[in-house]
């Protein structure tokens, strides 16, 4: 299985993608994996989930542009997603998520 997606400048919209990790023809299902692919100025990536559980990801430098990752289980979704700034103050949130696929996003 191959996932592709726009890449940005740095400055640029953030894509975030949704790449399902099951196997459809032969009916699995399995958990969903982020990647989004951040500003230079966001320090962490607050994930909120529908459980209401929450995970702090930290980005990481790749090939000169920042990246987090995360997986979300199969009975829960992706809720929002929270840029947050060095000192933890929150600069831009979305709840506009795919499933699968891609979309691009201006903080």
């Amino acid at each position: 299985m191959s996932v592709c997606g726009p890449i940005s400048t740095p400055e640029g919209p953030e894509t975030i993608m949704a790449m399902p990790l099951s196997y459809p023809p032969a009916g699995l299902t399995a958990p969903t994996g982020y990647a989004v692919q951040v500003s230079p100025r966001t320090a962490r990536l607050r994930v909120t989930v529908s459980d209401r559980s929450v995970q702090v990801i930290t980005p990481r430098l790749v090939d000169g542009r920042r990246y987090a990752a995360f997986v979300i289980g199969t009975s829960r979704h992706l809720e929002r997603l929270t840029w947050l700034d060095a000192t933890g103050q929150a600069f831009a949130s979305t709840t506009s998520l795919p499933r699968s696929g891609y979309t691009q996003f201006q903080p």
